[in-house]
């Protein structure tokens, strides 16, 4: 291969990557998103589980404290971003993201179960967020530790499939970005050759 193909080939490798990147990043945000969505039906499901379980609890509490309860869970929910951001998109989380500077096509090994694992970690991180304010309101916060939530993540069945989706389109975008990480260095190797 001369000069010229090898230069036009790397070109075209670049360019693959970059609209790879571009993909994953367009992942990125919709796993955020999803998360987003998740971690709000997690806060509102959590204050009307320990407000149902308990309805003598709930009736006793009060008018004016349960609107104080309600008010602490808006704020949580508008700050459902901000731990988004915190806690799930953060670059060294995502295995694209992870690549030297200086080398823009160094591959970086990921196991094939490190994005859903990460993930479950975040999520779980999140939801630890609403134990304090039940606590504040002297409801019992069972299945969480410390700031985290450590019993078993039980969601409904479309946000299981939902994860499970943007899971596995992010693991095959991501194995597409790495097989070109592969063929870029293979071909900068020949062109020095």
């Amino acid at each position: 291969m001369d000069t010229s193909q090898s230069d036009d080939k790397i070109k075209e490798l670049e360019k693959k990557i970059i609209e790879a990147n571009e993909q994953l990043e367009i992942i990125r945000v919709e796993t955020c998103d999803l998360i987003r969505k998740i971690a709000i039906y997690w806060f509102n499901h959590e204050v009307e589980t320990c407000l149902t379980s308990n309805p003598e609890r709930a009736k006793s509490y009060g008018v004016e404290n349960l609107r104080i309860l309600k008010s602490d869970l808006s704020k949580l929910i508008e700050s459902t971003s901000g731990l988004i951001e915190k806690h799930v998109n953060v670059d060294r989380y995502w295995a694209h993201c992870r690549n030297n500077v200086s080398d823009p096509y160094q591959v970086r090994v990921n196991s094939p179960n490190e994005f859903p694992n990460r993930l479950y970690d975040a999520l779980r991180e999140i939801f630890g967020y609403v134990a304090p304010i039940l606590e504040k309101h002297g409801f019992s916060a069972t299945g969480y530790s410390g700031k985290k939530y450590e019993s078993s993540l039980l969601l409904p069945e479309e946000m299981n499939e939902a994860l499970s989706k943007i899971r596995d389109k992010y693991e095959d975008k991501y194995r597409e970005w790495r097989t070109l990480n592969y063929e870029i260095l293979s071909a900068k190797k020949k062109k020095k050759r």
